[in-house]
């Protein structure tokens, strides 16, 4: 019986966890997508969640006993892009996202977005930049989502307890948004140093130092001889950086198969006859 529940338990975690890994580049997507317009405008934002049919972002759940669970997640997520942002303008697409996705959940008790200290003035940052260029409609997104109390302001971003078995795992709070262009932009960056004409001066410098070296070694038997590995660190760096691309583009295909497995199911009953309110539903503010 505890060996069931064991791997009942395993069997939850490993779907949540790969849900939201899924759900976190369909973000990335959508943020790069909204942020390469180069708008601060929602309407902007609304265009880009209809076309990436983000409406159904909720659609494909297999289970409604982990819609509370994964819904926690996505707000987890989305606040680390605003949190942690590579642009004004991916991180007010991020407050966006947050305000489509609370009002876009299926659940009659709408989960609340947990909100520190730290990531309120980080907010309000950031809407104070807003307001100097007179864009308003972040603001007034944020001021909504006040008003309709969905937020839960809170010390910690994790839920605290007296043991920790009766917590819920949350990954660490940490910025690992946007890896895959990270990683490619430092591959990138090695391919120039490679392909750069000092790096060939450097091969043809190496090559007579050795020489000299081995040359002045057979006069001068206790001399050590000394081979510098600064082309194979470069080198072995280049490998890493590929290895490290290449476990991403594996991992980023099995998401893949696992979102196309989501949305092709046909059991979303949880909905029920609730109707609800939807990014396709939503104009840009009267302002």
């Amino acid at each position: 019986m505890a060996e069931e529940s064991e791997r009942e338990t395993f069997s939850r975690f490993k779907y949540i966890s790969e849900s939201t890994s899924a759900f976190q580049r369909d973000v990335e997507q959508l943020l790069n997508t909204f942020g390469a317009l180069k708008s601060l405008k929602f309407a902007d934002f609304a265009e880009v969640w209809k076309e990436m049919n983000f409406v159904n972002v909720f659609s494909g759940l297999q289970y409604v006993q982990y819609i509370n669970d994964i819904t926690e997640n996505m707000f987890f997520v989305v606040k680390k892009y605003v949190y942690f942002p590579q642009s004004i303008f991916t991180q007010v697409g991020a407050m966006y996202l947050l305000y489509s996705l609370y009002y876009n959940q299926p659940l009659k008790g709408l989960v609340k977005i947990r909100l520190t200290l730290d990531e309120y003035n980080r907010i309000i940052h950031c809407i104070e930049t807003l307001k100097a260029k007179n864009e308003l409609d972040m603001p007034y997104i944020f001021a909504k989502l006040k008003v309709n109390n969905a937020f839960i302001f809170v010390a910690e971003r994790k839920v605290l307890g007296p043991e920790e078995r009766f917590i819920k795992n949350h990954d660490y709070f940490i910025d690992n948004t946007f890896q895959d262009q990270k990683s490619e932009s430092a591959l990138k960056k090695l391919q120039t140093i490679i392909h750069c004409e000092h790096v060939d001066n450097l091969k043809d410098l190496q090559s007579q130092y050795e020489k000299e070296l081995k040359r002045f070694a057979r006069k001068n038997a206790s001399f050590s001889n000394f081979h510098s590995t600064i082309l194979d660190d470069i080198e072995a760096a280049k490998e890493k950086i590929q290895t490290t691309a290449s476990k991403s583009t594996e991992q980023e295909d099995h998401l893949r198969k696992i979102k196309k497995k989501a949305f092709a199911a046909k059991n979303a009953v949880y909905r029920g006859s609730k109707s609800c309110i939807t990014a396709i539903k939503l104009e840009k503010p009267d302002l």
